[in-house]
């Protein structure tokens, strides 16, 4: 039995946590059928505080950890023979480190969620898995409200947070970490990011003479989202609730598809925008919940959704454009978009996302370095 050491990003997924049948989130629903198939090949997947690295065949890491010295001390600590294989999982703007190639380098496995086509032999290619299925109402048109926006507000770039609240500072800590960061993101470490345009789309929405918008996350009632000592943003009129700070944020996934499904609309904006191929779960949960999504993130992302199928905010000038077209959307194109969208999560090229497709892949990676 060859044993495979997974490191997560995050310490929440130690403990094999992101192999657990029960847990609700599609990643870990899709390592679940990954670790059983390489089961019946001849594989054993643990994470790193169960599988220790100097006795593993293979190191799995789930992005580069956020310091080269932890790479390079687990690195030292290996067999000639062990491989290194990086995953992509989270945005360019959270792991930075994980899309230099000068930083890939010292991989001998990258799977990438760029789709971009490359002669390395050592690069394989997947899309971060979701689920697919239909898990939410038939709510009539005349009886949901507008939008719903459920995202933490926060800042990318020299004047971040690392979190609502929080007093770090990722900014400048994010490039102070032993890895190789180009020119272009330093001076520049928040390119591409949509947490602004969410702000001000949220601003945008407190013009509507009707609350068309409600906003569920946090960050958006006045909390402090960068370290600088300045007075607190004033407090968002159309923030509703505070879902995601949750406790218990894995067993309220399921209440989240069900709120989206009181609306008409739900913004699935990604948190970064760009060429990367980065799609996460916020188009899929807008879609099983059956709302429409409005999307910007993946400039790619008419190649995969039909563009009948969402509300492309980049065909808008500016927001109070797009709010107009959303509160004022026809019910019978509404429920076209919808029907749609609801076609393209059985269709082949949504399977690209399915937590087996991911699995099949991470196996083809294991496969080769047995």
């Amino acid at each position: 039995m060859k044993r495979i050491c997974v490191v997560p990003y995050w310490n929440s997924g130690l403990e094999n946590k992101f192999f657990r049948p029960g847990n609700t989130l599609a990643l870990h629903q899709a390592c679940y059928l990954w670790q059983q198939l390489a089961a019946k090949e001849g594989f054993a997947l643990d994470t790193i505080d169960i599988c220790p690295p100097q006795e593993a065949d293979a190191v799995w890491l789930m992005d580069l950890p956020r310091k080269r010295r932890f790479f390079e001390e687990l690195k030292g600590s290996l067999r000639d023979s062990t491989k290194i294989i990086l995953q992509q999982f989270e945005s360019p703007l959270i792991t930075p480190q994980s899309h230099e190639s000068k930083n890939q380098s010292e991989c001998d496995f990258i799977l990438t969620y760029s789709q971009l086509r490359s002669a390395d032999p050592r690069v394989y290619h997947y899309r971060i898995p979701n689920y697919l299925d239909f898990s939410g109402s038939d709510t009539p048109f005349s009886e949901r409200r507008c939008v719903v926006m459920i995202n933490s507000n926060k800042k990318e770039g020299w004047f971040g947070s690392g979190g609502v609240g929080s007093t770090r500072f990722p900014g400048v800590g994010k490039f102070i970490t032993g890895w190789h960061t180009s020119v272009a993101k330093l001076l520049n470490p928040a390119r591409g990011e949509l947490y602004s345009w969410r702000r001000k789309f949220a601003r945008a929405a407190e013009e509507c003479q009707d609350r068309a918008l409600d906003i569920y996350g946090a960050g958006w009632q006045g909390d402090p989202i960068t370290w600088l000592p300045v007075s607190r943003p004033r407090p968002y009129r159309n923030a509703a609730g505070d879902l995601l700070v949750d406790p218990d944020k894995v067993a309220k996934y399921h209440h989240k598809i069900a709120l989206i499904a009181n609306y008409r609309f739900g913004v699935a904006t990604e948190n970064y925008r760009g060429t990367k191929g980065y799609i996460s779960e916020k188009l899929f949960d807008v879609l099983r919940a059956g709302s429409v999504p409005i999307y910007l993130g993946e400039e790619s992302i008419s190649d995969i959704l039909p563009p009948g199928a969402f509300v492309d905010a980049r065909k808008f000038k500016d927001h109070g454009m797009l709010l107009n077209y959303l509160m004022n959307c026809p019910e019978n194109e509404w429920k076209a978009m919808r029907l749609e969208g609801q076609s393209f999560l059985s269709s082949k090229s949504a399977k690209q996302f399915s937590r087996s497709t991911f699995a099949e892949t991470a196996m083809e990676i294991l496969r080769k370095i047995s």
